[in-house]
């Protein structure tokens, strides 16, 4: 289905109020409805305009001065030298006089006052409803539309029953007036009211029907039609558009809708009848009208209306002109003293304006030469024909006829005429000269005055354009022109203007070429619920057209994308009336012309050096930032730009706009050639068809919100650092970044542009050998998955008992507490007792209590803190996790800090158990781990899974060499405790000197400073750089160490259970901490060169990718600053903040451009099938300075290039530079880890038992809080070769689950 445009809501809070309710001022409604659109204009009206325009220009010797201001080639600078008061005096009596202006400030501050009323009484009113409009928030749309339904029932009830003489005169002034203006029965019999259906069906008019039934007048004439139609629900399928015309419109129903939806709305509340009339603005005939459309409408019964798109001009006569001319007057003023303070002087390109100059001089050079010749001409016939009336011109004639001196008089003014001659060739040769400088491409962009032509007023790349006529060029950069809906003349920059002369029909465009020519595309959108509007945008032309295809890939200025159909050669639909040549256009001849051609030519194009068109130059002629630098990256990979596969039923979030960065999850459920259609969640998952992936959708109660994307936007989430990371220099291991690249397709495809596929259908997907991953050749019946989910949890919670304590108001208070103050209950937290419970129960076991306190906050009513206080065995209250560091040293506790949490959520006394019948293996470990691991099934009757299970990582084979994994390839500290203190330890500080080296801004998670070391053996987030453990050179104690927590046994009790689609999995049997240790990812070492043999058995490998970690978030960072998406500047806005729109600010960056690629830098640009080559040879990214084309040498813009060099960690590291660990056949606990979109636990590298940097331990730490019962899962950043043909489906149920595992 087509994607549906969001309806513009009117807010009825500054209107709905306690004691009436305002309509919206009438120059807003003017505003909000007028449409400037011109196709439906009539040729008459359109010259009257013009004739009328023409008239009306000024010769009053008052508005001398403000035509100074409107006319650019006046006396600049006089003009600036004049006073502010004299130009505002002036324009006042170019606008109106001083009376009128006073009489609109006095009515501005009365309107002011009555704002100020209305917003405190809404104030208070809002106050009184707050429940209200919240009961009315949480109501879904089905109750939404009941209370809609009920309520246009109420109105239309009471409506339809008004006396007759109400329907004439509705001015209800009667408070009582809800009873006493009806009647017990509908105003028109209901049968005359079917027999006046039928007679207005035949008649398709109202004429002479109120006659014909006796009727007061017309408009009870409409409300006895409308009853008679909601009385069979419009089966007679009555044409709504002559009952609507004159009386309601779009923006009516709008209204009426909004009023409808408003929470105190009502027949019987203060917001009743009378209140929507004077909201809508309609009256009781037009009321029944809205209503009887909107129910006919919710209730899927025919009604055929469409309200036309271009208004009639009948509401300009309302604008208010006095208060127009007051915001022309201040804003003139304004900029006046503005341009005089900055000495701001207008911008002349330099190559195209000297032409242009160059030209126009020479012409007046030659027209003058020209007319001084005919001149003399004329007087030397004159001059004879006085002498001589019969002279015949012969030499015969002048040595008879003449005398010495007359003969010497005509030779001589045949010698001037003789010299005239000559020096018109002289300038006609010069003029031809400079013209002959120019390309034919520069010929091609001309307006000529007279021309029909697409303007815009707004000097906004997102405005539309509306038809215009040029009335003169003022230089190179602008033109004057008169718009014709408006009848304003304005001057615009190029590009705001499009050629109607010329079309992507034209046989020069395939000389010049279409890729990077900017365009203006005639564009249909809806412009409300019941009609649509054709717009012109601009835009960038981004695929070359084939001999069997007229579709263009346009990139508009909005931000949107799309294929646009335009005719380019006979036989095409269109193509006979836009490529019709005609000396004079009427405006609807021009018009139905450029309907059928559908693109228009810019004006302003990127005309390079040697005068052609050059596409690495476009994104200088689009204003938007984010939009330029998109076109910009486009252009210098064209034709290679990748797009990424997007199959269908792929789940991805996409990015509301290049600007807007928040995203939504979609779903594809078609193909368009480079484009994919997804479709919207919709906000309400209970809505109908919210699982619907029909393609199109014939369900009419469905509600979808569909949207083509295309495949290498930027607003894919992750595909422009993906594309960033492959084509840039860095380190990235090439390993990784062939990944990368199996997501996209070959670039081949862009350019072959396959045909449409609508049909396409969600299929099911098969999968891989992952034992964590459900296959389809098991595929389940729904019913038989549902029975599993549920199997799933079978489990049962049993809470541990604590021991009996002594009432702390018995315990004797002391002043310092010793190791006497345990009670002789102290203990290793290791111990097997403590095997079946949380470690942060332990302390509770060993004479410790931990209490809760619930507190009031004090800010709002019911609003609670709860505080965690640990008491000691001895009774001491601890506050604070540091109080309880310093007692566990004082009293030289067993207890470890870890042991400890003042996070209020934790249920530290719950213990997950299962039935025995569903334990199949007491300890998976086989005693291994510090603590058992069971192995239960609740599910199905599968055997355990086949694995050696090993808590240390091995080499694969004797090819492999792990030397390095050694105390030798340490440096330990020199602490002499527990390393409490990280500026003390020098294992730490290995950690915070790492992330140091790091780019500043991946330092920081927001404004907050990353802590790149453990505190209290919590890890409070990841630190991509890596963490330092102490190890066997430290001289600190082993088991009190705050910096050993990842070599240490696990510590929380798990089990491996199986799952219900996902194989087998892990869940945690305690509540957990967020950031605690849970346990390694071991298995065998491989180098990466076994790794790439072993790929088609690669679901349990894991990367030991600290370098890949650090390269992709340095390149994600850098892409998003490149963008702009990381602040408000970038490198590619003007320097000087200006728009753009002068010539120098758009051509000084062209010849910038120009110039530094004559300089002779070039930035080496690595193709797809370079890398290939490049990877079959062994050499990493490098290429041959030779085998780059003439496109890959370019400059940089004035822009930073990202690829410097950089430190080749892969040849450093040769021959084996990258190590993997596969779990597959040997490992641990940390393989049975499933997959989630929304994980609770995240990965971290850790060194410790030696500091080569190919080799960290793979940890893994909870990124939140985790509940007892809680599967523990991690993101696999999985990246599947697209050209298998197996696909890994993902089943964690996440609301963000994209439904593969495919990642960066």
């Amino acid at each position: 289905m087509d994607q549906q445009e969001p309806s513009n809501n009117v807010d009825t809070s500054s209107i709905l109020s306690d004691d009436g309710m305002e309509t919206q001022e009438q120059s807003s409604f003017v505003t909000a409805t007028i449409d400037l659109t011109v196709d439906d204009y009539d040729e008459t009206e359109i010259q009257e305009i013009l004739d009328n325009g023409k008239a009306e220009e000024g010769t009053d010797e008052d508005s001398d001065l403000v035509e100074g201001i409107l006319n650019a080639n006046s006396d600049v600078q006089a003009l600036l030298d004049a006073p502010s008061e004299q130009v505002a005096q002036a324009l006042n009596s170019f606008f109106g006089n001083e009376s009128e202006q006073e009489a609109v400030a006095a009515q501005r501050r009365v309107d002011a006052e009555k704002t100020a009323k209305d917003e405190a009484e809404l104030k208070q009113q809002e106050e009184a409803e707050d429940l209200i409009i919240e009961d009315s928030i949480v109501k879904t749309d089905e109750e939404k539309q009941a209370v809609r339904r009920l309520k246009i029932n109420e109105f239309l009830s009471w409506f339809t029953r008004l006396l007759p003489e109400q329907f004439k005169n509705f001015e209800f002034t009667n408070p009582n007036y809800l009873t006493e203006s009806i009647s017990d029965s509908p105003v028109v019999n209901v049968d005359k009211c079917k027999e006046i259906v039928k007679s207005f069906k035949e008649s398709e008019s109202l004429e002479g029907l109120s006659q014909k039934y006796e009727l007061i007048d017309e408009d009870v004439l409409v409300a006895a039609i409308c009853i008679g139609v909601l009385d069979t629900n419009n089966e007679e399928d009555v044409d709504f558009n002559v009952l609507c015309d004159d009386r309601i419109d779009d923006w009516s129903i709008e209204k009426c809708v909004t009023f409808l939806d408003y929470p105190n709305t009502g027949l019987n509340s203060k917001n009743g009848p009378l209140r929507f009339m004077q909201f809508t603005v309609t009256s009781p005939a037009s009321a029944i009208l809205m209503l009887t459309l909107i129910r006919l409408r919710e209730e899927g019964h025919p009604c055929r209306l469409d309200f036309d798109s271009n208004p009639t001009d009948d509401l300009l006569l309302n604008f208010d002109q006095v208060e127009f001319s007051n915001n022309i007057i201040d804003t003139a003023v304004k900029y006046w003293d503005d341009q005089k303070e900055n000495g701001a002087q207008d911008k002349i390109g330099r190559e195209l304006n000297d032409f242009f100059h160059e030209i126009e001089s020479t012409s007046a050079e030659f027209k003058q030469h020209f007319e001084n010749a005919v001149g003399s001409r004329n007087e030397i016939i004159q001059l004879v024909n006085e002498k001589i009336p019969d002279f015949d011109g012969t030499e015969a004639a002048v040595n008879e006829s003449f005398t010495s001196d007359q003969r010497t008089e005509i030779i001589n003014s045949r010698a001037i005429m003789e010299t005239l001659k000559a020096e018109m060739k002289l300038a006609i040769a010069e003029a031809q000269k400079v013209y002959d400088t120019k390309t034919d491409f520069e010929k091609f962009f001309v307006l000529t005055v007279g021309d029909f032509c697409l303007a815009r007023a707004n000097p906004s790349d997102d405005a539309e354009l509306t038809y215009a006529i040029v009335q003169d060029r003022v230089d190179a950069m602008t033109y004057k022109v008169k718009f014709i809906d408006t009848s304003q003349i304005r001057e615009c920059n190029i590009r705001d203007l499009a050629m109607t002369t010329q079309g992507m029909y034209d046989p020069s465009l395939n000389t010049f070429g279409d890729v990077g020519l900017r365009v203006a595309c005639r564009q249909v959108i809806s412009s409300s619920q019941f009609g649509k509007k054709t717009i012109w945008l601009t835009g960038t032309a981004a695929g070359r057209r084939r001999a069997h295809r007229s579709d263009f890939l346009i990139f508009f200025d909005n931000g949107t994308d799309a294929y646009v159909s335009a005719p380019t050669m006979p036989g095409e639909p269109g193509y006979e009336v836009a490529s019709e040549k005609k000396s004079v256009f009427s405006l609807k001849e021009m018009i139905a012309k450029m309907n059928a051609a559908q693109i228009a030519i810019m004006v302003g194009q990127p005309v390079g050096k040697e005068g052609n068109l050059d596409y690495f130059l476009t994104f200088h002629w689009i204003r938007q930032s984010h939009r330029s630098a998109y076109i910009r990256d486009f252009m210098k990979e064209f034709p290679e730009w990748p797009l990424l596969k997007m199959p269908v039923g792929m789940r991805i979030c996409l990015y509301n706009s290049l600007v807007d960065r928040r995203k939504k999850m979609v779903t594809v459920i078609g193909t368009d050639r480079a484009f994919a259609i997804v479709r919207h969640e919709a906000p309400n998952p209970l809505a109908p068809g919210n699982r619907c992936t029909d393609f199109p959708c014939n369900d009419r109660n469905h509600q979808h919100i569909d949207e083509k994307i295309y495949r290498g936007s930027h607003r894919l989430e992750g595909a422009a650092h993906k594309k960033h990371m492959i084509s840039t220099n860095n380190n990235l291991s090439q390993r990784r970044k062939d990944q990368l690249q199996s997501q996209f397709e070959p670039t081949d495809m862009i350019r072959s542009m396959p045909e449409r596929n609508h049909q396409q259908v969600v299929k099911k997907k098969t999968t891989g050998t992952n034992q964590n991953v459900a296959s389809t050749n098991d595929a389940k019946s729904k019913r038989e998955i549902e029975i599993r989910k549920k199997n799933q949890f079978l489990f049962n919670k049993i809470i541990v008992p604590i021991p009996v304590l002594t009432p702390l108001e018995n315990l004797k208070a002391h002043a310092q507490c010793g190791p006497d103050c345990l009670q002789k209950m102290d203990a290793d937290p290791y111990e097997a007792r403590f095997h079946r419970n949380s470690p942060i129960h332990t302390p509770l076991l060993c004479g410790w209590r931990r209490i809760m306190y619930t507190m009031s906050t004090g800010k709002k009513r019911g609003a609670v803190k709860k505080n965690i206080i640990y008491f000691s065995p001895c009774g001491a209250a601890l506050h604070q996790i540091s109080d309880v560091s310093e007692y566990i040293h004082v009293t030289r506790s067993l207890l470890t800090i870890d042991c400890f949490s003042f996070d209020a959520r934790i249920d530290t006394a719950t213990y997950i158990t299962v039935d025995d019948k569903y334990l199949k293996v007491a300890d998976f470990s086989l005693g291994t781990e510090g603590i058992p691991i069971p192995l239960v099934n609740s599910v199905d009757n599968d055997e355990p899974p086949s694995l050696e299970y090993s808590k240390r990582r091995f080499q694969y084979n004797d090819q492999v060499d792990i030397s390095s994994v050694s105390r030798d390839f340490c440096s330990g500290c020199s602490c002499d405790g527990d390393c409490s203190d990280a500026s003390k330890c020098e294992c730490q500080q290995l950690s915070i000197e790492a992330m140091k080296r790091l780019p500043h801004n991946l330092q920081f998670d927001g404004h907050d400073e990353l802590v790149p070391h453990y505190q209290n053996r919590l890890l409070s987030s990841k630190v991509i750089s890596g963490l330092y453990e102490c190890n066997d050179q430290c001289s600190c104690h082993r088991k009190s160490c705050y910096n050993r927590v990842v070599q240490n046994n696990i510590k929380y009790p798990m089990h491996i259970f199986k799952t219900a689609q996902s194989g087998w999995g892990v869940r945690a049997l305690t509540d957990i901490p967020q950031s605690t240790f849970i346990c390694t990812y071991v298995g065998a070492i491989l180098t990466d060169d076994l790794a790439d043999e072993l790929r088609n058995a690669d679901q349990y490998f894991a990367d030991l990718d600290l370098k890949d970690t650090v390269e992709l978030e340095k390149g994600r960072e850098d892409h998003e600053t490149d963008f702009g998406y990381g602040g408000d500047e970038s490198d590619y806005d003007d320097e000087e903040g200006s728009d753009g729109d002068s010539g120098d600010d758009v051509m000084n960056k062209m010849v910038k451009r120009q110039d530094s690629s004559e300089s002779g830098e070039e930035t080496k640009r690595l193709t797809r099938q370079k890398r290939k080559q490049s990877k079959k040879s062994g050499k990493g990214g490098s290429v041959e300075k030779d085998d780059t084309t003439p496109r890959d040498s370019m400059e940089k813009d004035n822009i930073e290039s990202k690829d410097e060099p950089v430190f080749n960690w892969d040849k450093y590291f040769e021959p084996f530079p990258l190590y993997v660990i596969d779990a597959k056949q040997r490992g641990n606990l940390g393989r049975f880890l499933n997959h989630s979109c929304d994980p609770n636990v995240h990965v971290q590298h850790v060194m410790y038992d030696t500091h080569d940097l190919r080799l960290p331990w793979v940890a893994f730490f909870t990124r939140k809080y985790v509940k007892a019962g809680d599967e523990l899962t991690w993101d696999y950043q999985y990246t599947q070769d697209q050209t298998a043909t197996t696909q890994l489906t993902c089943h964690c149920g996440a609301e963000n689950c994209t439904g593969r595992l495919l990642k960066s």
